[in-house]
């Protein structure tokens, strides 16, 4: 088998993630090692359970079969790319946590185009279903790339708005490339494969679960120079991939809504807290008129220069305010500890304080 072969038999352990596999590799030193590695091995990761290292060993004996799947998925047009050849996403490769292999139908993202990612509820109201329909046209016409999830709502909207204006568009999914999810938006993914490209780290056939829409979130801002956030509410899915995108150092831009509308509280706290306030395709463009800044600027991490005791607090928020009491409990510090931390984030910038004992992050 070649280590290509190795890493799409690997993909289908629905348990190895990104993060478990980098782990590995770094223990192992090989993909042919991490593949045929045997039990005793397994054991010694000290991460799977006796049915996930059971598994391991029925795909391992079942190498053929890997190969001959691998070869009639090439010819219906599913392709498998692995992060170690050219033509896997350069974007990604600036991540921790980035997929070891991805499946693509259609086509990958032009690296040289500017692309934004543009998310929100899915149940979305008349005023989001506008606004994305018009950021969607507009920025095709612009000839901007648009990356979303596919998903019923403000992502298919602002998806569909694109396709229909001629431009290009990506679909980063929480399910195989095979898989139609919502099915009403059956039209909307054949589409994006004759005008742009369906996109999963997991295997043809993996159905939609849910534990894997978080992940695929990562890739969503990853493969966008911005993310714009139409409307969500104050803890959806969509903060999620804000988070991605701001450990990322990316631009996020989000459309204001009315104050005590439900579906605007997400937007409105992540303006309130730096994000970009966005009326019009053309506050998008003026975010994308630093996209070439942006790219050297995202090599960087930008918590270097945080102590470890401060990025271990800083981990532990996002956009959704945290109680004192709750970071205590998940950074496992003292109290005098975790208030050293968060005043030196907030001073750096990096956090607000969003209430009594609360915090989060901040954006800009």
């Amino acid at each position: 088998m070649t280590e290509k072969e190795m890493l799409y038999g690997l993909s289908h352990l629905n348990f190895l993630t990104a993060d478990k596999f980098d782990r590995m590799l770094e223990m192992e030193g090989s993909i042919k090692a991490i593949y045929n590695i045997e039990e005793s091995g397994l054991k010694r990761v000290g991460c799977f359970s006796e049915a996930q290292i059971s598994k391991w060993k029925t795909m391992q004996m079942n190498s053929g079969k890997v190969g001959e799947q691998y070869h009639r998925e090439e010819t219906a047009g599913i392709k498998f790319i692995t992060r170690w050849e050219n033509e896997y996403p350069k974007k990604l490769k600036n991540y921790m946590g980035q997929p070891y292999g991805i499946y693509v139908r259609g086509k990958l993202p032009e690296e040289d185009k500017p692309s934004v990612a543009i998310v929100g509820a899915r149940n979305c109201s008349s005023y989001g279903k506008m606004m994305a329909e018009k950021f969607g046209r507009e920025l095709a016409e612009e000839g901007v790339q648009i990356i979303s999830g596919a998903a019923a709502g403000i992502d298919g909207i602002s998806q569909w708005a694109s396709l229909q204006a001629g431009g290009t568009s990506f679909g980063v999914l929480g399910s195989g490339v095979d898989m139609v999810y919502p099915p009403e938006n059956r039209n909307l993914f054949d589409a994006l494969i004759r005008q742009g490209g369906l996109i999963s780290e997991y295997p043809v056939g993996r159905p939609p679960l849910a534990v894997q829409f978080p992940a695929r979130n990562r890739i969503i801002s990853g493969l966008a120079d911005c993310l714009v956030v139409v409307e969500a509410r104050k803890k959806s899915g969509t903060l999620i991939t804000t988070d991605f995108a701001l450990e990322q150092g990316k631009d996020i831009g989000a459309v204001p809504g009315r104050a005590g509308d439900n579906l605007s509280e997400g937007c409105n706290r992540l303006i309130q807290t730096g994000a970009h306030l966005v009326l019009d395709t053309e506050d998008i463009l003026n975010i994308l008129g630093k996209f070439s800044k942006k790219r050297k600027k995202i090599e960087k991490n930008p918590l270097d220069g945080l102590a470890d005791l401060e990025k271990t607090v800083y981990s532990c928020l996002d956009l959704v305010p945290k109680h004192l009491e709750a970071i205590i409990a998940e950074a496992d510090c003292s109290l005098p500890q975790v208030m050293e931390a968060l005043l030196a984030l907030e001073l750096k910038g990096f956090i607000v304080r969003a209430g009594v004992n609360e915090y989060v992050r901040r954006l800009a």
